[in-house]
């Protein structure tokens, strides 16, 4: 989808794109870290650890950052309220997740628009930066749980 504005023309995806761009880097962040903490499954020495989840989120960054302002992290950045308020681009107008409610609680009792706090584009502050990674870090830990932990305590696999 192409958006038109006074600057120029830029590209923007739809809700289900950058929420399945989410979903799938909290999956593959949720699974990695799960696989390279674990004891058991012979994990990298204690010492390379950090660089493992280091070179991961580079990865993730590289692959899927473009997407959504690089969003695999929990304090990571999305699209925010505030670009339909003051006319800036999307892709500009960039809030940390943990921040973002906050503001459209503060603006929905300052009399601002339900519109324009709640509804825009389609609630993809919702869709994107909380309900996405939520869902992927789920799944992540579940197809980890069923596929590789091999301890008792599991609740998929019986092994």
């Amino acid at each position: 989808m192409q958006i038109n504005t006074k600057g120029g023309s830029f590209n923007i995806l739809f809700v289900v794109a950058c929420f399945f761009s989410e979903f799938l880097g909290a999956a593959l962040l949720m699974l990695v870290l799960l696989a390279v903490l674990d004891k058991k499954n012979g994990p990298p020495p204690p010492g390379l650890i950090p660089l493992v989840i280091f070179i991961l989120v580079i990865g993730l960054g590289a692959c899927l950052g473009m997407n959504t302002s690089f969003g695999v992290n929990p304090v990571s950045t999305s699209r925010s309220y505030i670009s339909p308020i003051l006319n800036i681009p999307t892709t500009v107008a960039c809030e940390i997740k943990a921040r973002d409610l906050g503001p459209r609680l503060a603006l929905s009792m300052l009399g601002y628009s339900p519109s324009v706090v709640w509804n825009y584009r389609s609630q993809f502050w919702l869709w994107t930066a909380i309900i996405g990674p939520i869902l992927g870090c789920l799944c992540g830990g579940a197809l980890y749980d069923t596929f590789i932990y091999t301890g008792d305590d599991s609740i998929f696999s019986t092994t």
